[in-house]
């Protein structure tokens, strides 16, 4: 079993990448962030150092409790996964019973709760992978989130799963039951998705970013580079993460994305150094 890093750990990186880098972006996301039971004390310590905080969670562990002290912590943005508009859609997705009361309510409690603070600046989305299952369900979404009163919906298409056999494996759409084959049942959802949005729906995907992601579903292998690294304006692959990308993981791994094995650990020396010594993942190369 893995050995991670403990609070005060974690604490001490965060210090250490704040002399080092500034009051940079950063996210907190799993697996499923609240599994720990200090995570929200360690976004708020993130936060109170000046980073922009975004936290991510699928919703089943969020009570209202939870709600109240992530509104609270200071984060910028709260991503809260949700799959469907209904019970069967988004318990499909997930393979559990009740999931989609918990993630709907756990939305409407980070919503009522940044009522309730004045939390103006605290950006709360729904955040949907587009599939098969859930392709005629993602105007409900969108008008969900408008009801409950959030910052909105991001959608982002079906990818290889991170640290899996997919990963490496450019076939790994084909005969999948989530891909979604017929390119007209996605276009006739995005295009509802973007009459939706230019009525004042809250939508965070640009026209342009959602016209991409049809273009994905219809021919994936020209798309990939693209929708894969969420850099939606580059052409040509290019590692951009060689420059900018630092994850930690749990037992203080460090890497510059998900395709490559950790160069280093955050608990091992200096993070700064850790990271000029770092060695190119071998996929990409440096840009």
């Amino acid at each position: 079993r893995m050995r991670e890093m403990t609070t005060d750990e974690w604490r001490r990186t965060l210090d250490e990448l704040r002399d080092w880098l500034g009051p940079v972006f950063l996210s907190f996301t799993g697996g499923e962030a609240l599994l720990r039971k200090d995570a929200i004390d360690i976004a708020t310590h993130a936060a109170d150092l000046g980073f922009w905080v975004e936290f991510l969670s699928n919703g089943w562990v969020l009570d209202e409790e939870k709600a109240r002290r992530l509104v609270d912590s200071g984060i910028k943005r709260m991503k809260i996964s949700l799959d469907g508009s209904q019970n069967q859609t988004h318990d499909a997705v997930r393979g559990v019973r009740g999931f989609y009361e918990r993630s709907s309510r756990a939305l409407q409690y980070m919503a009522e709760q940044m009522r309730t603070s004045g939390r103006d600046d605290l950006q709360i989305y729904a955040k949907t992978a587009i599939m098969s299952i859930n392709i005629e369900d993602l105007a409900g979404i969108v008008r969900f989130a408008k009801d409950v009163g959030i910052y909105g919906v991001e959608l982002q298409a079906l990818e290889p799963i991170y640290y899996s056999d997919q990963q490496d494996d450019p076939n790994w759409y084909k005969n999948n039951p989530l891909w979604i084959d017929d390119g007209d049942r996605v276009s006739r959802a995005l295009s509802e998705l973007k009459q939706l949005k230019e009525k004042g729906y809250p939508i965070i995907n640009t026209i342009e970013n959602l016209e991409m992601i049809e273009a994905y579903f219809r021919d994936p292998d020209a798309e990939k580079d693209r929708v894969h690294s969420h850099d939606y304006s580059k052409k040509q692959p290019q590692c951009r993460d060689w420059a900018k990308g630092l994850q930690i993981d749990p037992a203080g791994n460090m890497r510059m994305c998900h395709w490559m094995e950790p160069f280093g650990n955050a608990t091992n020396g200096s993070l700064r150094q850790t990271w000029q010594h770092r060695a190119s993942c071998g996929r990409c190369g440096k840009p």
